[in-house]
C-alpha cells in the first residue's frame, strides 16, 4: 500500500470508469481470444488485483463491447465501469449505446443509471463579507488574538491546540460581526 493511500476497507461507494485498455476473458466479448496474449493478461491481472483489493466489481456486464475498430470492425472491450460492491445494488442500468456513437469515434457511449437516496439539507446561509463592518471586525478579532497564548509550539499536538484556538477566535468574530447572506433563490 502506497504511503498516504487509504486502506481499501475504508473505501465505500466508489466508481471507476474509463478506457482501461485491458483485455481479459472476464469481460472481453467472445471471439476475441487472439487478444489474450501473456502481455495482455499480465496487464489485466494488475487491474484485477486492484479491483479485488478495493472490493470493486463489474457494473457493465461482461461480454458487452465498448469499441468498434475503425478498419477491421472488430468489437473490443477496453472501456470499463467498476463500482464498489455496496454500490452495485444501486445500479439500475449500465449498458453501451452504439447507436449514439458520435461520428469519427470508435468508442461507444456508456449509460449508467444509479438509484440513490439523496438527503436534502436545509440551506445554511453563508456569510456576506461585503456588508461587514471591518473596523468592528478587526477590533473584536484583535481582542480575541490578544487573549490567545501564541508561542513556539512544543510539538504537533501543541501546534494543533494553538491552531484550534486561532480558528475558534476567527469563527467567533465572524459569527459576531459578519452578516448572514440571503439564501440563493436558485437553491430551492
Amino acid at each position: 500500500m502506497a504511503a498516504g493511500q487509504p486502506e481499501p476497507a475504508t473505501r465505500v461507494n466508489d466508481i471507476w470508469l474509463g478506457d482501461f485498455n485491458r483485455h481479459d476473458p472476464m469481460w472481453e466479448p467472445k471471439g476475441n481470444e487472439r487478444l489474450f496474449t501473456s502481455a495482455n493478461i499480465n496487464a489485466a491481472d494488475i487491474l484485477i488485483d486492484a479491483l479485488a483489493d478495493y472490493g470493486m466489481d463489474l457494473a457493465l456486464p461482461p461480454g458487452i463491447p465498448t469499441l468498434e475498430h475503425f478498419v477491421t470492425k472488430n468489437l473490443h472491450r477496453v472501456d470499463q465501469v467498476f463500482c464498489s460492491q455496496d454500490l452495485l445494488s444501486h445500479i439500475d442500468q449500465c449498458h453501451t449505446m452504439p447507436e449514439c456513437r458520435p461520428p469519427k469515434m470508435d468508442h461507444f457511449p456508456i449509460k449508467t443509471v444509479l438509484s440513490l437516496d439523496m438527503a436534502r439539507n436545509d440551506e445554511i446561509p453563508g456569510f456576506n463579507f461585503r456588508k461587514t463592518n471591518w473596523q468592528d471586525f478587526q477590533e473584536h478579532l484583535g481582542n480575541k488574538l490578544e487573549a490567545l497564548h501564541l508561542r513556539e509550539p512544543k510539538d504537533a499536538a501543541d501546534f494543533k491546540l494553538m491552531l484550534d484556538e486561532l480558528t475558534a477566535a476567527i469563527l467567533e468574530t465572524m459569527e459576531a460581526h459578519v452578516p448572514k447572506a440571503n439564501p440563493s433563490p436558485y437553491h430551492k
